[in-house]
């Protein structure tokens, strides 16, 4: 993750778009805070690295992300690793968050041989494990929210159940992790 004393904390550029749209809301207890595979923030990769080259591929990183992302828009601001606050002021709600939506369109997050079975239970396993290690450490700090998980990119659409079936098998997951939602792009 971003290592202390060496980070900046900036969520605002995104504040437009996410303010925007929220203002449009009629039920924001089920809309859906979204954070794209394609567009992971750098310091999640290994700098120079080839493929499946994480930083931290249990997901805690990206969990600690995501709850402070969560925390800027829900609860008014953060406070980061060197124990800065940064303040928002923002009192959204977001029902749902997805984890890595298109996960399987990012060269990072699945493997490109696509050819055999036991690469694409490789990769939804490696999905599986950074969705549960996000999960894990967001409903630390947002116990209320509902997660999203498995979004195909629609890279390789013949996977798609394959995906969803590893990822809804409960026994594929560490205990107690929330296992209820998938999502698609259909394009």
């Amino acid at each position: 993750g971003c290592e202390p004393r060496r980070c900046t904390w900036d969520f605002r550029a995104m504040d437009v778009k996410v303010l925007n749209f929220m203002k449009s809301v009629v039920w924001p207890e089920t809309t859906i805070l979204q954070v794209t595979g394609n567009s992971l923030p750098a310091w999640w990769v290994r700098p120079g690295a080839a493929n499946s080259s994480l930083r931290d591929p249990s997901g805690v990183t990206l969990g600690k992300y995501l709850a402070r992302v969560l925390d800027w828009y829900q609860k008014g601001g953060f406070t980061d690793e060197d124990g800065v606050y940064h303040h928002s002021g923002h009192n959204l709600t977001f029902g749902y968050i997805e984890i890595l939506n298109e996960w399987d369109a990012n060269a990072h997050l699945a493997h490109p041989d696509w050819a055999s079975e036991p690469s694409i239970l490789a990769n939804i396993r490696r999905y599986i494990s950074i969705y549960d290690g996000a999960t894990r450490v967001i409903r630390r700090h947002h116990p209320r929210i509902k997660f999203l998980g498995a979004c195909s990119g629609g890279v390789h659409p013949e996977h798609n159940s394959i995906y969803w079936r590893t990822f809804l098998n409960q026994s594929e997951h560490a205990p107690g992790t929330p296992v209820s939602n998938i999502d698609s792009s259909i394009f």
